[in-house]
């Protein structure tokens, strides 16, 4: 997991660090925007809603952008996976600003496992993939505070909800594939 982590921040580094594309026209590029945001997630996988905190940088032309988070499981109160969203706007600049979106959640849990008798045992792992597209709505507030919500559908490698057992390699649970639903709603900031 450290691992990802650190991959994660050096990719996102490179990306900030090549935003915008120069060449030889002498006009400067409009300044790329950077972008922190709160945001609150739900999809129908099986976990609990989680909190995230992205860090993104939108184009210099405005039309489309990229964001990197860290989740946070509400439930447990702990670091509990990475996700990336791809966003592309349509139409001009307004105060209320429609996008489509695509978004990939890597999670990690850890749940006390049901047992046959009704009670809970030993924690166990377990890992979900999940990818949504679909529609959402920015919403300026100010020059530099916004709001976004989205909803979308998509399909989930691992759910929570619906164990099939213990991994024959690793032997962690891990759970059934599907198709679900996803929501977020978030607070951002731009400069």
């Amino acid at each position: 997991m450290k691992k990802i982590m650190v991959l994660t921040v050096f990719l996102f580094i490179g990306i900030m660090s090549f935003a915008q594309v120069f060449d030889n026209d002498p006009t400067p590029l409009p300044i790329t925007k950077y972008t922190f945001e709160l945001l609150e997630f739900y999809s129908n996988s099986g976990f609990s809603p989680a909190t995230s905190l992205n860090f993104g940088i939108v184009s210099s032309t405005n039309k489309n952008g990229l964001g990197l988070g860290f989740f946070f499981d509400n439930e447990t109160c702990t670091f509990s996976g990475l996700n990336m969203n791809l966003f592309w706007f349509l139409g001009k600049s307004t105060k209320l600003r429609p996008y489509i979106f695509y978004d990939i959640i890597f999670r990690r849990s850890h749940v006390n496992e049901p047992m046959p008798n009704g009670y809970y045992g030993d924690l166990a792992a377990y890992n979900s993939v999940e990818h949504h597209i679909g529609l959402g709505v920015k919403l300026k507030l100010s020059n530099k505070f916004y709001l976004k919500t989205s909803f979308g559908p998509g399909f989930y490698l691992g759910s929570i909800e619906k164990p099939k057992g213990p991994d024959p390699r690793t032997l962690e649970m891990y759970g059934s594939n599907g198709f679900g639903y996803f929501m977020n709603f978030a607070l951002g900031y731009s400069f």
